[in-house]
């Protein structure tokens, strides 16, 4: 098979998106030398994803969410002339031509949750149309839809009265020798004299910082040595540093912007705890990471954070200042408390593989070749999504 893998949400600085895109392309490298692979990355991505005769780089210019791609992607996807085309990204151009047509579906955030991706009004309504009409059409258009946690799949079915037979949940993983080796570098001297507490991501506002913020305030008396160290990007950082100096906590809530991994791993090694109280997620990563660097866990009592942390983290009610706040100071409080859920967190840690994902992955390419010669041997370029 000629199995095209549409990884354009793999930016040169490594994103959320991207710590499910990289490393489900260079496992599934791992276990199969028998189909070709057509990698389609982004044009400013120079790197080398996968080096191996079965796998062909190639570079399409925007992302699989932009409106050109949406409108005209099929023109440059359709001359590869693939088997299957899987996007690893919940976006789908129009007239894709295909055996098999597969698409990663993370969330509906920007359907569902529109005020809660965007702090603006009219940016929560463009994407909620826009999200409404594209996101919908490459779920009902795919032939296969890849869930990445059970909690999307359910909120899938609900919402688009899917046969559950047409999608199928294969979680991200995480990397434990990667991450532990890579914790093995020193904290930068700057981060070494004061505990903190760790927070990653963007920061829209369903990541909640704002409530976190608030909650670190009602606790900072009682641990005058602890900061609140805010690692990411920082989407509507202005707000954030305002709410900050409205509380006096200038000296105490650190934003460090976009971190190399060789930098941000070793300060989530050595954090007293993750605080990640999201409202809503599609898998919610940080929180394997986490596990996989045996730091202990505050998040929401949600129910996909449940699925994925299951018994191996703090609980707290997200729409709660007051038990982010609770929950923060029981971990600041008891060290045998924050041992104990760093081995049961990275316990947990070991059930979720990128290689059994990537297995999984494999299976269902060739559960679908296997679909073709008994349905379809005979129209290899008619099927049109």
């Amino acid at each position: 098979m000629r199995i095209g893998l549409d990884a354009r949400n793999l930016m040169p600085r490594m994103n959320g998106l991207g710590r499910h895109v990289y490393p489900i392309i260079t496992h599934l490298a791992k276990l199969d030398d028998e189909n070709e692979y057509i990698v389609i990355k982004r044009p400013e991505y120079k790197s080398k994803i996968v080096d191996k005769e079965n796998f062909r780089e190639v570079s399409i210019p925007c992302d699989p969410s932009s409106l050109r791609n949406c409108l005209i992607g099929f023109r440059e996807i359709n001359d590869l002339r693939l088997d299957i085309y899987h996007c690893l990204f919940h976006f789908l151009p129009g007239r894709i031509k295909a055996q098999r047509i597969i698409v990663t579906l993370h969330d509906l955030i920007w359907i569902d949750y529109p005020n809660l991706a965007f702090n603006d009004f009219f940016r929560q309504k463009v994407v909620e149309y826009y999200g409404k009409i594209f996101i919908k059409r490459a779920i009902t258009k795919s032939d296969t839809i890849v869930a990445i946690s059970e909690h999307t799949k359910e909120h899938a079915l609900r919402r688009y009265n899917l046969s559950a037979e047409t999608i199928h949940v294969i979680r991200n993983g995480v990397d434990l020798d990667y991450f532990n080796k890579i914790a093995l570098s020193e904290v930068p001297e700057e981060y070494r004299k004061r505990g903190y507490i760790f927070s990653i991501g963007h920061t829209k506002p369903y990541k909640n910082v704002p409530r976190l913020i608030q909650a670190f305030k009602l606790i900072s008396d009682e641990f005058p040595d602890i900061d609140l160290m805010v690692v990411g990007r920082g989407d509507y950082l202005i707000r954030l540093k305002n709410l900050v100096a409205e509380y006096g906590l200038e000296k105490r809530v650190i934003f460090t912007g976009y971190l190399p991994d060789e930098v941000m791993i070793p300060l989530f090694k050595n954090a007293l705890f993750l605080a990640f109280p999201s409202l809503i997620e599609g898998f919610g990563a940080p929180l394997l990471e986490a596990m996989a660097l045996r730091c202990p866990i505050l998040s929401s009592n949600i129910p996909v954070i449940e699925e994925i942390g299951g018994d191996a983290y703090e609980k707290v009610n997200p729409y709660s200042t007051e038990d982010i706040a609770k929950g923060m100071r029981k971990l600041l409080s008891f060290k045998d408390y924050r041992d104990y859920l760093r081995d049961k967190g990275y316990e947990r840690a070991r059930l979720f593989s990128w290689e059994e994902s990537a297995k999984k992955l494999l299976a269902l390419y060739k559960g679908t070749a296997q679909f073709n010669r008994e349905v379809s041997p005979q129209t290899p370029w008619t099927r049109s999504g």
